[in-house]
């Protein structure tokens, strides 16, 4: 049950009732009860905050900290994002070297820098790169041109981002999530590797959000992970983050704890990106104005993000969604089924067109 401690204005009446009750006589009992009354409600203030402390899902940050030391969960911190960058060396000339802290800058102000030192051939190479940076910001697409700080002898100035851009990179775990993470720790206690061990591994990796395990059949010695990154503008994992989530999967250690955490060494794992169907909706909303738009957009968002991976979208469920939408009146949708999907597949959203 719940503690909600009394409002100031029961105080005050608490108080002077109990004076009355002893049928005291003063023109000073209405200040002095409400001087009581200002006291004690601070007493009960406090005793409300403490009662939203001892639980993870109310506490504030704080102490959320504490539980999640106390339960061996560490927040994620933020992570630089990485890819590779194609350079051009000029002519014939004989085996240049890329040296690493080498850096190049967009004309965003992006700054990313080699990673390690490499020999290179006349032509164009692939050489590794990280964002100076740390955070989601770096995550960019591929295409994008830099340009050297400093020039390097035969060494073109401009460069380009390879296909896959950059990847990887995060921001400082959102409370939110660290508050999701923990709770699921406490509620799928480690089991020596079950399905509940498995998605809290990928999502102790940096922008992992959502993760699933697909258990094999019986006899078959092999466990398919399966995560996105929803921070991410594309939410599918490249092929850096399926390597550093299995990386992560198959061993590590528990920064806490300081302990070897893993997958049981007999089982063969699987790491992939899912499949996505995306629905497309058109959607006629009265009244419709650019808040009622945003917030149902927002709405179908968060309805697709609490799908599970492979599960029916209801179709009432996203009517649902539109129709309690912030300021949304009445709205004729285009709709006309539930949207199934597959085992492996994830519903999500993909473009509104607005009637």
């Amino acid at each position: 049950m719940s503690y909600t401690p009394p409002k100031l204005t029961e105080l005050i009446k608490r108080a002077k009732g109990d004076f009355n009750a002893v049928g005291v006589r003063s023109l000073l009992i209405d200040a002095i009860a409400m001087a009581h009354a200002g006291q004690t409600n601070g007493l009960y203030e406090f005793l409300g905050w403490i009662s939203r402390q001892v639980v993870p899902h109310l506490a504030d940050e704080e102490i959320l900290l504490l539980f999640c030391q106390f339960w061996g969960i560490q927040r994620k911190m933020p992570n630089k994002a990485s890819g590779q960058l194609m350079l051009t060396v000029r002519g014939d000339t004989a085996i240049t070297a890329i040296t690493a802290g080498t850096q190049w800058q967009t004309s965003s102000g992006l700054v990313i820098e080699c990673s390690q030192s490499k020999l290179l051939n006349s032509g164009t190479t692939a050489v590794d790169v990280v964002a100076i940076d740390e955070g989601a910001a770096s995550n960019v697409n591929g295409g994008i041109e830099f340009e050297l700080i400093s020039p390097v002898a035969n060494v073109e100035s401009k460069a380009t981002l390879s296909t896959a851009g950059m990847t990887g990179g995060a921001d400082i775990e959102s409370i939110s999530s660290l508050r999701a993470r923990l709770l699921f720790r406490v509620q799928y206690p480690p089991s020596g590797g079950n399905k509940w061990d498995y998605i809290r591994w990928a999502r102790e990796c940096a922008g992992v959000t959502r993760a699933w395990c697909i258990p094999a059949p019986l006899y078959c010695n092999y466990v398919t992970v399966v995560f996105v990154l929803d921070e991410q503008a594309n939410i599918l994992p490249t092929s850096n983050d399926l390597n550093r989530v299995r990386e992560y999967i198959n061993g590590h250690i528990n920064p806490v704890t300081n302990q070897f955490e893993g997958k049981p060494p007999a089982a063969e794992l699987i790491v992939k990106a899912p499949k996505t169907k995306a629905i497309n909706p058109k959607i006629r909303l009265f009244p419709d104005t650019p808040e009622a738009r945003t917030a149902v957009y927002n709405a179908l968002v968060e309805l697709l993000y609490k799908s599970q991976l492979g599960e029916k979208i209801y179709l009432s469920h996203i009517r649902a969604a539109v129709s309690n939408a912030k300021d949304v009146i009445d709205h004729q949708i285009n709709l006309t089924t539930d949207i199934e999907a597959s085992s492996d597949e994830l519903i999500v959203l993909g473009n509104v067109t607005w009637l």
